[in-house]
C-alpha cells in the first residue's frame, strides 16, 4: 500500500512527489503520457515533428503512439499548447524561468504601478514570494542565459525602443541594487534552520508597506529537513 499516489508528472506532480518522498513517504507517481528518457532517439530537430498537435512528440496524447491524441473541447476556436508526458508542458518552455512582475502583487508602490491591472492583484506582497523563488532558482538552478549574436541584436533593439535591461532576477528593479549573493544548488529552502549559518540577503526592490522581511537562502547550507514555510 502506497502512502501517496500523485496523478500527473507534469510541472507540479514531480515536485510534490519529490518533497513527500524526501520526508520518508512511499510515493507512486502516475503519468499517462510518454517518458522521454532518450530524447536523442525519440526526438528530432524538425519543428513540425515536435509541434504537430496530432502526430508530434509534443502532442497532448497517450504514450502509445498508435492511439490518437486526446480530444480537447474549448468554448471557442483556440489552440492550447499543452503537452503530456513526464515533464508535462514544461517540455516546451525553453528553460525560461522569469519571476512574475512585482506590479501584479498587493502593496507595490513602484513608479510604474499604474501600468498594472490593480483590480486583480495577488492578495499578498511580492516579497512574500521571493523566498520561494530563491528556493526554486537554487534547486533548478536558474542561471544567466548564454549571450550570442541573436541575443545581442535583441538587446540592441530593446534599447532602441526604450525597454530597460534588467540586471537582476526581478522583472523590474526600481533602484540600483548591490550585487546579490550567489546560491549553490544546495541552498537551504525558505523557513528552514540548516546546521550551517545562513547568509542573509535582501530583496532588490523596495519592500511594500506591511510586507514581511525577505527570508534567506544560504551558500552551501545543508538542506536536511528543509521545507518551505507556510
Amino acid at each position: 500500500m502506497r502512502d501517496v499516489i500523485v496523478i500527473g508528472a507534469g510541472g507540479g506532480g514531480p515536485v510534490v512527489a519529490k518533497e513527500l518522498a524526501g520526508r520518508g513517504l512511499d510515493v507512486l507517481l502516475l503519468e499517462a503520457g510518454g517518458n522521454f528518457d532518450k530524447p536523442e532517439s525519440q526526438w528530432t530537430h524538425l519543428e513540425n515533428d515536435a509541434n504537430n498537435p496530432l502526430t508530434g512528440f509534443f502532442r497532448f496524447g497517450p504514450s502509445d503512439r498508435s492511439k490518437p491524441a486526446w480530444y480537447r473541447e474549448t468554448p471557442q476556436n483556440s489552440f492550447l499548447w499543452q503537452l503530456s508526458g513526464v515533464g508535462g508542458t514544461t517540455l516546451h518552455y525553453y528553460g525560461n524561468c522569469p519571476r512574475a512582475m512585482p506590479g501584479v502583487f498587493a502593496g507595490y508602490g513602484g513608479p510604474d504601478r499604474s501600468a498594472y491591472d490593480t483590480e486583480h492583484l495577488f492578495p499578498f506582497a511580492y516579497n512574500e514570494l521571493v523566498p520561494y523563488y530563491e528556493w526554486v532558482e537554487a534547486t533548478l538552478p536558474v542561471q544567466t542565459a548564454a549571450m550570442g549574436t541573436k541575443e545581442e541584436t535583441f538587446f540592441r533593439g530593446a534599447q532602441g525602443i526604450g525597454l530597460p535591461v534588467n540586471a537582476t532576477k526581478n522583472c523590474r528593479a526600481t533602484r540600483s541594487v548591490p550585487r546579490r549573493t550567489r546560491f549553490s544548488s544546495r541552498a537551504a529552502r525558505p523557513g528552514t534552520s540548516p546546521r550551517r549559518s545562513l547568509t542573509r540577503v535582501s530583496c532588490d526592490i523596495p519592500t511594500p508597506r506591511g510586507a514581511r522581511s525577505v527570508a534567506t537562502a544560504s551558500k552551501g547550507a545543508s538542506n536536511r529537513s528543509a521545507r518551505p514555510s507556510t
